[in-house]
């Protein structure tokens, strides 16, 4: 713990470093825009986000990569790698006590600047919350068609307390009983061979936005997107039977409870600064207390005001 905390408080950014830097991050950018789930997944969030930072690759562009020098990193480094604004995760076989204890005594022996306050861009609400692309095609070399269909929630949500985790958690269980493997839907998909085992669902609830996407592989994108906007809105009137509701319920405990056996999921799954920096073991307990009726007005809410969208990688550029 000590060489990873005295790693990250003491900056190196040398010249031949950053240089050797630079060749690598451009070429992941190239290997990303080669990468068609890649495309795919940014395809559908620059639909849904397009006046949005969320419509820009985060690794940037090989021009904006070159432009960048010690003096910046060492500015960024300064404002965001302050320990008023870190935050040390331990999990494993520790006293935390001891744990705490020796972070004490390791920042007291080190003398840091004051923290400046940070100025962040104001994202109005009509660059987040502003019109999406209804539908966009690219052209790339695949064996098949890959579709992504972009759900853009509209509602204010709290993220800064556990209302927020509560929300997202109450999402990913309606998403799970109308779209899950087990669910009358991805049945009657898969065995129309519309979906196959690449079919997924993504939920992000974070500061200013939240979507729901789905993303797979098709023989038919027409009549893909076709059943999922059908399906979409035949749930806002359709009930959730309490026998469906304990049957994905469990499934999502039993996910969050086995992955109680890695340190590393434990780590992962802490929600930083968002979600009054909930853990893994708030989202159990949440979970636990989630019941029929909030998930079903959760997720007849976040139909109800959302925006939607489609986006397709076409290996023929025949749906252009």
């Amino acid at each position: 713990m000590e060489t990873l905390l005295d790693f990250v408080q003491q900056p190196y950014f040398q010249p031949t470093a950053i240089e050797r830097e630079k060749k690598i991050i451009s070429q992941e950018i190239k290997m990303y825009a080669d990468d068609p789930s890649w495309q795919l997944y940014a395809g559908i969030l620059a639909n849904l986000y397009p006046k949005h930072p969320l419509a820009k690759d985060i690794a940037g562009t090989l021009a904006s990569i070159q432009q960048i020098t010690a003096t910046d990193l060492l500015e960024c480094y300064q404002a965001f790698y302050h320990p008023s604004r870190m935050t040390l995760m331990v999990a494993g076989a520790v006293n935390p006590n001891e744990v705490l204890d020796w972070v004490v005594a390791n920042q007291a022996r080190k003398t840091f600047p004051r923290a400046e306050k940070i100025f962040r861009a104001n994202l109005t609400a009509q660059r987040i919350q502003g019109p999406t692309i209804e539908n966009r095609v690219i052209v790339l070399p695949t064996q098949r068609v890959k579709a992504a269909f972009g759900i853009k929630g509209t509602d204010k949500v709290d993220t800064i307390s556990q209302t927020g985790l509560k929300y997202s958690l109450a999402l990913e269980l309606a998403s799970s009983i109308y779209f899950g493997e087990l669910s009358d839907n991805y049945q009657w998909l898969y065995q129309r061979g519309l979906i196959d085992d690449s079919f997924s669902f993504e939920i992000q609830v974070d500061r200013g936005f939240h979507y729901l996407i789905m993303t797979g592989e098709t023989e038919s994108v027409a009549e893909y997107f076709a059943n999922l906007e059908q399906m979409l809105s035949q749930t806002t009137s359709s009930l959730i039977s309490a026998n469906q509701f304990e049957m994905a319920k469990r499934d999502l405990l039993g996910g969050e409870i086995a992955a109680l056996d890695s340190l590393s999921s434990i780590l992962n799954q802490d929600q930083g600064l968002l979600f009054g920096q909930a853990t893994i073991f708030d989202q159990i307990k949440i979970i636990k207390e989630l019941d029929l009726i909030t998930v079903t007005h959760v997720w007849q809410r976040f139909l109800q005001t959302a925006s939607f969208s489609k986006f397709e990688i076409d290996p023929r550029g025949e749906n252009q």
